[in-house]
């Protein structure tokens, strides 16, 4: 192999066109080596690869028994709903107390001043969840509530001007 000696601007040169002109297997072999005064370029030639398609295999037909295939899957489809089952008794052995856990931790929170909890209490007043159903308190807990800066209990107590305030109906 022999070396081509340039000077420093025409071996830049040189490398860019060199660069530019190959083909993209080529320019990978190119290496520009610089010394203290010259430039040397040197271009080695890659090697060729030949690439062989392999043959597209033909399609697999599979016959399938309709009965055979109903089977399987109904039993695919009574294992899954077994395991569904399974979760969702676990999910509800993990959820028992829940509401009154929270009904509690609300009453905790309205006590302590928070706007909302006497709001999300008041809600379950009305519904019954995790406390007894009581309209009055929840008249009260709303109004509690709007006091303390809770829109949606101002709008609330808007929307239900006829429930009367636990404290009016003594």
């Amino acid at each position: 192999m022999s070396a081509l000696r340039f000077s420093p601007a025409a071996a830049g040169l040189l490398a860019s066109l060199f660069i530019l002109q190959l083909p993209a297997h080529a320019a990978r072999g190119f290496v520009l080596r610089s010394g203290a005064y010259r430039r040397t370029a040197v271009v080695h030639p890659a090697p060729t690869v030949v690439v062989k398609q392999a043959p597209t295999p033909a399609p697999v037909v599979v016959k399938v028994d309709p009965v055979a295939a109903a089977k399987v899957q109904k039993e695919r489809d009574e294992k899954l709903s077994a395991i569904d089952l399974a979760e969702k008794q676990r999910n509800a052995k993990a959820l028992v107390g829940v509401d009154e856990r929270v009904a509690a931790f609300l009453k905790k929170r309205t006590e302590d001043g928070s706007a909302d909890a006497p709001y999300d209490l008041a809600q379950r007043h009305e519904t019954g969840k995790g406390v007894p159903v009581d309209p009055a308190e929840a008249r009260r807990l709303y109004a509690l509530a709007a006091e303390r800066g809770n829109h949606d209990a101002e709008r609330w107590l808007k929307e239900h001007p006829s429930a009367k305030p636990a404290s009016a109906q003594q």
